[in-house]
């Protein structure tokens, strides 16, 4: 459930955030048309962190909205038993991998809805959208039920982890279509500019797993949630299909794609976006995979720093991303508008781009490390929530403390690939992803993962080595468009 909002939100971005940005070019686009030269754009003219942050604050809660699903089965099952926890590490992350990849659908499906000449061009776009989707989530799910004992031996389950692991894989997996056609069907919602919806939807299918955990879990265990959540998906699709239905954005008749580019279309689009996808899928899975092999503590203990994750770091570095994706472009149209930062004369003049990528730069950093603190702060004295286990809690708090520069560093990663997003540099971000997963593996080749803690030390290093090359991207980026 997670997974969906991270790419549909960027392209809903970029077209809500440009209200904001506009008004820095009224006066330009004034002067330019009586032809007086007297109004000068300034510092004070460009969006500043309230306009930011009222931007950011939606996008974070939807992610944490939607990340809190999650969250609650993991919850529910380590309080039960830490070693159905410990398996759903290779399982979730087989799952929520596979949902991962499958959304470039979402940010091709949102763009090409703008794109639509008139409503039967955006009917015809719709029935693709959801014909791709749900065919290509059938045949996912087929795979992952055939082959789920070899996927989570893959990722490192032990023989102690397989039952559970393989169970509960299987029993997602029924759930992936009605989650995949939830994700495109919100994508619709987007295209129109609402987002309500989504948010919406996302409590509504966030209360019925909480309800069907609460049933189910005390009895059934991993499975039991899993089935829960399979519950939600099919309630939740069906009440978004209603919706969608009363507001005519249901494609009515369902037209089915009998051409390759009405296939290739999608593809071409978003085939960066899928590319840096897998790349950064590749990083989580490995870790998942290594902490398996750890033993079940250090699976376990895995889980719950991958739990609060997700909370912290991706839901705030998404709405970054969606902000960058958001607030450049409509500056980078104007490539000749500069501020000048003080009044000595030869001081260089700033694009009005720079300095709006330097205020976001700034505010996710401080953003991100606070994030990282709280993080601690719920390892140590929070970690009951997740699990009963005193081992795991033990763990949790010594090595919470080595994960604060993944925990920092990966919010900002995900703003600077919005900011090359925003400067049309898709093959930036696709060597950026790449690079991470080099540095990642090189690194852990050399050091080793004695121990869990080390395990996101090392990443927190070469998340660190690639963002700083990121940056280096962005500048040059914005540096050649004034």
């Amino acid at each position: 459930m997670l997974f969906r909002v991270t790419c549909r939100g960027g392209a809903f971005a970029r077209r809500e955030g440009m209200k904001a940005a506009r008004r820095v070019f009224r006066a330009c686009s004034n002067e330019a048309s009586t032809g007086e030269n007297s109004i000068e754009v300034t510092e004070a003219d460009l969006p500043g962190i309230e306009d930011f942050f009222k931007f950011i604050v939606p996008g974070f809660c939807t992610v944490v909205a939607s990340a809190s699903m999650s969250s609650v089965d993991k919850s529910f099952v380590g309080r039960r038993s830490t070693l159905e926890l410990a398996a759903l590490g290779p399982s979730s992350a087989a799952f929520d991998s596979t949902s991962y990849l499958m959304s470039f659908l979402n940010t091709a499906t949102i763009s090409l809805l703008a794109g639509a000449c008139d409503s039967k061009a955006a009917r015809r776009v719709r029935s693709h959208a959801l014909v791709l989707a749900a065919s290509s989530a059938t045949v996912l799910a087929v795979a992952l039920c055939a082959c789920a004992r070899s996927i989570v031996t893959l990722l490192g389950a032990s023989p102690d982890m397989m039952l559970p692991a393989v169970s509960y894989l299987r029993l997602r997996a029924i759930g992936l279509p009605a989650e995949r056609l939830i994700s495109i069907a919100t994508a619709f919602c987007f295209a129109k500019k609402d987002s309500t919806t989504s948010f919406l939807l996302t409590i509504v299918c966030l209360i019925l797993n909480i309800f069907g955990d609460c049933i189910l879990c005390p009895r059934y265990g991993a499975d039991g949630v899993a089935i829960a959540s399979v519950f939600a998906a099919v309630v939740g699709f069906a009440f978004l299909a209603f919706l969608l239905h009363r507001r005519g954005l249901w494609p009515r008749p369902l037209d089915l794609p009998t051409k390759f580019n009405d296939v290739l279309c999608f593809g071409r689009f978003a085939g960066p976006v899928f590319a840096s996808l897998v790349l950064k899928s590749a990083v989580l899975a490995d870790m998942t995979k290594r902490a398996s092999v750890l033993g079940i503590k250090a699976a376990a203990t895995h889980q719950v720093l991958s739990t609060l994750f997700l909370l912290s770091a991706v839901a705030l570095g998404n709405p970054f991303s969606w902000a960058m994706q958001a607030f450049l472009p409509p500056l980078l149209q104007k490539r000749s508008e500069e501020i000048p930062r003080s009044r000595c004369p030869g001081q260089r003049r700033t694009s009005s781009a720079e300095l709006v990528f330097g205020r976001l730069f700034k505010a996710a950093c401080v953003c991100a490390f606070l994030a990282s603190l709280t993080v601690v702060y719920c390892c140590k004295h929070l970690g009951w929530l997740f699990c009963r286990d005193a081992a795991v809690l033990g763990e949790l708090s010594q090595m919470s403390v080595q994960a604060v520069p993944f925990l920092t560093l990966y919010p900002i990663l995900l703003m600077l690939e919005g900011a090359l997003y925003s400067t049309q540099r898709e093959g930036a971000v696709c060597l950026m992803s790449l690079a991470f997963v080099f540095m990642s593996r090189g690194m852990l080749h050399l050091v080793g993962e004695s121990c869990l803690g080390q395990l996101w030390l090392v990443n927190g290093l070469a998340c660190l080595v690639t963002m700083l090359a990121g940056l280096g991207c962005v500048m040059r980026a914005l540096r050649l468009q004034r």
